[in-house]
């Protein structure tokens, strides 16, 4: 179960400002939905399927949904959904579980799952099923082939 998605609240015993103020928008801005960005008023589950969808996205393709050089950069790829789809980013990507990611990162809440609820099953699916046919390439340095002194050398 995911509980969290960046958002604290601070002990009134701890401070004595107000850490939130009413309109505000709170949370990873990666992970915030298109109307949480607009008006923090608008955000309804709709918007937590938004935010678990990029963190699913995150998981299958291992980047970042909505990267940019600036906050700004990011909040505009976030409401026009501007976005690689993850079938793009990793080869053989099971069309359900891409379908399910691009659903839920739409910028049009009524395009998405009506609840985290709702999106679950396709979460589950993923998880039973084999998602791709090879892993997306990491980042790391590809090995050195090992000598052959070291080969025998193994206990």
């Amino acid at each position: 179960m995911v509980t969290d998605f960046g958002i604290a609240k601070v002990s009134d015993k701890l401070t004595t400002k107000k850490s939130t103020h009413a309109d505000a928008r709170m949370g990873t801005l990666s992970y915030m939905s298109p109307e949480q960005i607009r008006k923090a008023k608008e955000v309804t589950a709709r918007s937590d399927v938004f935010s678990l969808g990029a963190m699913f996205y995150e998981l299958a393709t291992r980047t970042i949904a909505f990267d940019g050089g600036s906050d700004f950069d990011v909040m505009e790829k976030i409401v026009h959904g501007r976005f690689e789809p993850p079938e793009r980013k990793v080869d053989g990507l099971a069309p359900r579980i891409a379908g399910a990611i691009n659903r839920s990162l739409q910028p049009d809440p009524e395009k998405r799952f009506a609840s985290c609820e709702d999106f679950a099953p396709r979460c589950r699916a993923a998880r039973r099923s084999r998602c791709c046919r090879r892993r997306p390439e990491r980042s790391a340095r590809p090995r050195r082939p090992r000598s052959r002194a070291l080969r025998g050398a193994r206990s």
